[in-house]
């Protein structure tokens, strides 16, 4: 996947969860409106959302 996205001159995006909540004190909301406004797709933010709930 990582070669695959310097073949086809694409972005990455990786997401990863914290299973164990070292991160629980994160507002949920402010970071999908972070996401958002770094230029990351909605279709993206949903898929990173659908994971958390």
């Amino acid at each position: 996947m990582w070669n695959n996205q310097f073949e086809w001159n694409s972005s990455l995006y990786i997401n990863f969860i914290d299973y164990e909540k070292a991160f629980d004190s994160v507002n949920r909301t402010t970071l999908w409106k972070l996401l958002r406004h770094y230029g990351v797709p909605q279709k993206i933010v949903n898929i990173i959302q659908s994971s958390y709930d």
